[in-house]
């Protein structure tokens, strides 16, 4: 039985075969990523044993990361998981986001125009921050990080990634349009 704590572990990208990127950790060779099936933020120690001592499937192992409010996060090595560049998960991440359907890409009217092909900066955030289990802020960093990759952009590429209702493009769907010329009237 494992038990970690977050000093205790290197946060990296892991991969399953035919599944999309998550967050995960290294605890010395074992990489592990954390249990979504499972329900644990509220859990102590003592009520996740019977889950630790009971793997589902042979080479697993499970640990449980306990944070600084006394719970845990459940999390699961298994023999298949790999781990890979932090470029590379924000590629294949931003790839699931948009041809996945999760996130709503499609046209979005802001000030009196139509953006079509785009997302909201705010529903990208919440996904991120669900999918890779971590808090908001953090998932508005991730999304900065693949602004500044090129994965996505802001439709006029003017602003850096925000939790609002700023819209964004994915680099696969174009790039940013061209801010119209408010009309002037000469004499």
């Amino acid at each position: 039985m494992l038990i970690l704590t977050s000093e205790d572990i290197e946060s990296c990208f892991v991969q399953l075969p035919d599944m999309p990127p998550s967050i995960g950790f290294k605890y010395r060779n074992w990489h592990f990523y954390f249990d979504s099936q499972v329900k644990n933020y509220e859990k102590s120690v003592a009520q996740c044993h019977h889950w630790l001592d009971n793997p589902e499937k042979a080479g697993e192992l499970r640990a449980l990361v306990k944070d600084s409010q006394g719970g845990c996060q459940l999390c699961v090595h298994l023999p298949e998981l790999q781990p890979i560049p932090e470029d590379t998960a924000m590629k294949a991440i931003c790839e699931y986001m948009r041809t996945s359907g999760e996130i709503k890409v499609g046209s979005h009217r802001h000030q009196l125009r139509i953006y079509k092909k785009c997302f909201v900066g705010s529903e990208a955030v919440t996904w991120i921050a669900e999918r890779l289990k971590m808090p908001r802020d953090r998932a508005v960093e991730f999304g900065r990080k693949c602004l500044k990759q090129g994965l996505f952009c802001h439709v006029l590429g003017e602003q850096d990634f925000e939790d609002s209702k700023l819209l964004y493009r994915f680099a696969g769907d174009g790039g940013p349009d061209q801010k119209h010329q408010s009309f002037v009237l000469s004499k």
